[in-house]
């Protein structure tokens, strides 16, 4: 601290003096021409790791898988969440980062992630299609479904009811 004197230590030797302006008393402090911070930078070593190299694996599309992705990246009659994620898998595949991916799509990261991780695991074209979800199988048979709804197609009438009103 500045405390009767001029000039602090424990800063390196940075000099105060009072300013008085329209009746309010200022400090103003001079730092030295070369001035080190005290504590020391906690981002050091995260600047000193770039450029970030990915420890995820490579994706290497054959041949057939990646003539069947670019039809589909390009595609305009294929649901878009299909077109998307041929997308994501050839820009992968050519060694494009995550990150520029997403500002490319216009999409998020873990999507990204997601996607790439997928097809690591169970293949470039088997990733394309969504995986089976979570929930309670279906509890009417599949007859008991086609009778409900060939009843619901037919006529009130022809089933010897009253007509609609």
């Amino acid at each position: 601290m500045l405390e009767g004197s001029d000039t602090c230590a424990s800063c390196g030797g940075a000099t105060a003096r009072p300013v008085v302006s329209d009746s309010l008393l200022v400090f103003a402090i001079k730092l030295p021409s070369v001035y080190s911070p005290p504590v020391p930078d906690p981002w050091r070593d995260r600047r000193e790791a770039l450029p970030f190299h990915s420890t995820r694996a490579k994706l290497v599309l054959p041949t057939e898988a990646e003539s069947r992705l670019k039809a589909l990246a390009h595609s305009r009659t294929e649901p878009a969440q299909q077109v998307e994620r041929a997308q994501i898998l050839l820009a992968y595949a050519a060694g494009e980062s995550i990150n520029a991916m997403a500002r490319r799509l216009g999409t998020n990261r873990p999507k990204i992630e997601r996607c790439v991780n997928k097809a690591l695991q169970i293949g470039a074209l088997a990733a394309l299609e969504d995986l089976p979800g979570r929930g309670k199988p279906a509890t009417i048979p599949a007859e008991a479904r086609t009778w409900v709804v060939s009843l619901a197609c037919q006529k009130p009438k022809d089933l010897g009811l009253e007509e609609e009103l």
